[in-house]
């Protein structure tokens, strides 16, 4: 994934993660993409000596599991996904 790519190289040069991903461009991108599901920013945090990624995948006001309301339940999936953890917590 690019926005994974950029944030490596951002490390490499720097020293440390951006605080922020608008602290990538226009060194390491053009623009910040956005996440595909949503056409919205990522989620981003940087920690300590890593960072954490994510995006959410539906939307907050769509239902969860067992919250339809009426007929049978479904699964609309995870609210987020995580595109980079850190190995341990800072």
């Amino acid at each position: 994934m690019q926005l994974v790519l950029a944030l490596e190289i951002f490390q490499r040069e720097h020293g440390e993660y951006p605080k922020k991903l608008n602290d990538l461009v226009p060194g390491c991108l053009a623009e910040v993409p956005l996440n595909p599901y949503l056409e919205k920013p990522f989620d981003y945090q940087r920690l300590d000596s890593d960072y954490r990624l994510s995006a959410t995948r539906v939307h907050a006001d769509l239902p969860k599991y067992g919250e339809t309301g009426n007929g049978p339940t479904f699964d609309v999936g995870y609210p987020e996904f995580a595109i980079h953890e850190p190995e341990h917590e800072d």
